[in-house]
């Protein structure tokens, strides 16, 4: 009989917890002491003139991560990781990994699922003893809040440094006082930003309904009932992000306006910085997506683009159709659709969205629970076919 080629397996990891053999207790206590050394100027500082953004602590046990090393072998192991944010990861591993070696790491959605994200090893850091930090970048920006706790997710910000003239768009600010309105436009006074502000949620409602980018929405306008504002914002498909401003920042509050479906929410006393960074992450962050590119392949048909923008208005509509009856085969059905043509006319960026969309949808398997990358899809679609009205 001839000999057949083998195939080579990928080496996996033992039942441990983690390379380090650390259980949920051990990687806290470690971490920790990490961070310390970082905040004391004795840890590593590699890198974070050029960090764009913003870390949040995801002290995980055990994350599933795929090595494929120089030469091709591969290694299936269990990581424990220090943090996360929209570009990348922080692991933890018991010897050296070459820079450059491509990763994928599997990362669990916080009410079910996980999430594939593909990368590459950026840095490879020896702290102590076998103990080394791992830095991967990520290939496509990820939206880290998927994976926080719900209470969490809407204080988040992404990006670390904002340039304010990159900020532009429609904001509706909801706010019941003159001088608050007026320190609001000042904080953002070096942006590009068109501020409408009314002063309660009913007169917001059809400024909203006319075309924004986002509302911004101080919830002492309405007191209790501003999750009713946001009930009927929503029945009536306006999708548009809603941040929520309010001198009340305790985990009861944000635990309700989170269940509202707020966006995020930003805790007074205001800063320009705090604002710029709030702001950014709804006109900033998907920029990209409503402007086409001339990228390789791209068609630069005038008319095909218009064409495909006018589509943007149905394909919005639909989606906001589909999640409202929780139709996830639809949902899915036009993701697909956004997701094949989109490139081809340079919108690279609402592909992404698309793509996310979907990715959320196979894991879930559930629209309901997928309702935030299909609303940021719906919002992406808006935008981009009234930048070019």
């Amino acid at each position: 009989m001839a000999n057949q080629p083998s195939k080579r397996k990928p080496r996996t990891s033992t039942d441990r917890p983690n390379t380090l053999n650390l259980q949920a207790a051990g990687v806290e206590r470690l971490t920790s002491r990490i961070d310390q050394a970082a905040n004391s100027g004795r840890g590593n500082r590699h890198a974070s003139f050029r960090r764009s953004y913003v870390r949040m602590p995801f002290r995980l046990e055990s994350v599933s991560v795929r090595l494929t090393h120089p030469g091709g072998s591969i290694s299936d192991l269990k990581l424990a990781s220090r943090n996360l944010s929209s570009g990348g990861i922080s692991l933890l591993h018991n010897r050296f990994v070459h820079l450059g070696t491509p990763v994928v790491v599997v990362l669990p959605l916080q009410d079910s699922g996980s999430i594939e994200v593909r990368g590459v090893v950026r840095r490879c850091i020896h702290l102590s003893t076998i103990v080394h930090e791992i830095g991967v970048q990520f290939e496509k920006k990820i939206d880290a809040r998927q994976f926080m706790r719900a209470d969490k997710q809407s204080a988040f910000f992404s990006l670390e440094k904002v340039d304010p003239a990159k900020v532009r768009g429609c904001v509706v600010l909801i706010d019941p006082g003159g001088l608050d309105q007026k320190i609001f436009r000042h904080l953002l006074r070096n942006t590009e930003l068109r501020i409408r502000a009314v002063s309660s949620t009913d007169a917001a409602l059809p400024v909203v309904a006319e075309g924004c980018d986002l509302v911004a929405a101080d919830i002492s306008a309405d007191g209790a009932d501003f999750p009713g504002f946001m009930a009927r914002l929503r029945e009536r498909g306006l999708l548009t992000p809603v941040l929520a401003i309010t001198t009340d920042g305790t985990a009861e509050t944000r635990a309700r306006l989170a269940e509202a479906r707020v966006n995020a929410i930003l805790a007074k006393p205001l800063t320009e910085g705090k604002v710029l960074q709030a702001v950014a992450e709804f006109l900033l962050c998907d920029d990209k997506a409503v402007t086409p590119s001339a990228g390789a392949g791209a068609i630069a048909d005038i008319a095909l683009v218009r064409g495909f923008l006018e589509e943007l208005t149905r394909y919005a509509d639909e989606l906001t159709a589909a999640l409202r009856t929780s139709d996830g085969v639809k949902c899915l059905a036009l993701c697909a659709q956004i997701k094949g043509t989109a490139p081809v006319l340079g919108f690279q960026g609402l592909a992404e969205l698309a793509a996310a969309a979907s990715q959320s949808l196979a894991a879930t398997a559930d629209a309901q629970e997928s309702a935030r990358p299909i609303e940021d899809l719906i919002v992406a679609c808006r935008r981009a076919e009234r930048s070019a009205a």
